[in-house]
């Protein structure tokens, strides 16, 4: 049994087997085919296995949870109160607000952090400014895993050098393998009493891979 084109562009004589012979009639195949045209029989499905990616008329559907842009990734900020910063000590700093949480994996209410839905890649962006730095004045900024640091390395440090007070603005990026139940945090640091100014820091997180 062939596929045949007759006149009108219908296609016929498809079985379920495909062409067991390789032949093909003298009105043969073509580019173009309207699948609304097929008739009778079913197309061979022998490559093909599990559950496909369909779409259900306006998106894509049945796509695996680490599909790039499959809704995991958010900015959360604080937008009331400074974060006080006691001398040489790391201090949690608590986001209280989002601007967008496409997969609801950050928690603003309770635990101020962001708990990796599925495990991946992650590229993660903070930034915080802290205020009123006297000469000599060491501040840093880093991102936490399950609770520790997770490199010296990539931890952004700066240092007020000049007399009076002033502000510095630190940020730091970071791409992480991650496991689904890991979570992260941001926290500052500072070699004296200082504060992190409310509606001046912010974290930010995408899933990669």
């Amino acid at each position: 049994m062939a596929i045949v084109i007759n006149g009108s562009g219908t296609i016929t004589g498809v079985s379920a087997g495909g062409l067991p012979d390789g032949s093909v009639d003298s009105d043969t195949l073509a580019t173009g085919i309207d699948a609304a045209k097929i008739t009778t029989g079913t197309l061979p499905m022998a490559r093909l296995s599990g559950t496909l990616p369909a779409l259900n008329g306006s998106a894509l559907t049945n796509l695996p949870s680490s599909f790039l842009g499959s809704s995991v990734g958010f900015k959360a900020h604080r937008d009331a109160g400074n974060v006080s910063l006691s001398s040489a000590t790391w201090t949690k700093l608590i986001m209280n607000s989002q601007q967008f949480d496409l997969g609801d994996d950050y928690d603003s209410t309770s635990n101020y952090r962001f708990d990796v839905p599925t495990t991946g890649k992650y590229l993660f962006n903070a930034g915080a400014n802290f205020t009123g730095l006297a000469d000599q004045d060491d501040v840093r900024l880093a991102l936490y895993e399950n609770g520790s640091i997770i490199n010296p390395f990539i931890t952004a440090r700066s240092k007020q050098h000049a007399s009076g007070t002033a502000d510095l603005y630190s940020t730091i990026s970071a791409y992480l393998d991650l496991s689904s139940g890991d979570y992260i945090e941001l926290y500052g640091y500072s070699n004296a009493t200082n504060t992190v100014s409310s509606g001046q820091m912010y974290l930010s997180g995408f899933q990669v891979s």
